[in-house]
């Protein structure tokens, strides 16, 4: 791609695609220049840079304070007794060993970590159910389902779709 510089008439359309969520990146590809030009100039034309953090939860159509209220909610969840409970079922049952490639830690081996996987996404299981507080969670019988739920290496873990909260579909 061939850059070219910075029309000023193009400030107005930029600042606009800025304001409905469009990242300084995307704008600079529409326009053919770089991301640091675009930064510049609505930066000069007096409007608010998102931080990178703050890009991110704006892009997904959330804030920052109702990320971490999220989060603190869903950490209190993983934290509270029901989960470890549920976490120790399910390493039970699976006798500790990967359900993929059946590895499992014995004295000979050397350890590898092993992960309690959900087999249908904590996330979607929490939207499902409108599920907004550790009460709410507490009263999910699907949430606590120990049929949900697997052990993995943390190698077949990672090869999976939803492993540290990527989701391919």
């Amino acid at each position: 791609m061939t850059k070219r510089t910075f029309i000023s008439t193009d400030l107005p359309q930029m600042i606009e695609l800025y304001n409905q969520g469009k990242s300084t990146v995307d704008i600079g590809k529409i326009y053919g220049v770089h991301y640091s030009t675009v930064k510049y100039h609505l930066n000069k034309a007096g409007v608010r840079i998102r931080t990178t953090s703050e890009a991110m939860y704006y892009k997904h159509g959330t804030t920052i304070e109702g990320r971490d209220e999220r989060y603190r909610m869903l950490r209190s969840i993983k934290q509270c007794p029901f989960y470890v409970e549920w976490r120790a079922k399910v390493m039970v049952r699976d006798k500790f060993t990967c359900q993929l490639c059946g590895y499992q830690n014995t004295r000979d081996k050397p350890t590898k970590e092993i992960h309690i996987d959900h087999i249908k996404r904590f996330s979607i299981i929490i939207k499902e159910n409108k599920i907004s507080s550790l009460a709410d969670a507490i009263k999910c019988d699907e949430l606590w389902d120990i049929n949900n739920g697997r052990c993995l290496c943390v190698d077949c873990h990672r090869k999976t779709g939803t492993y540290g909260g990527k989701y391919n579909q």
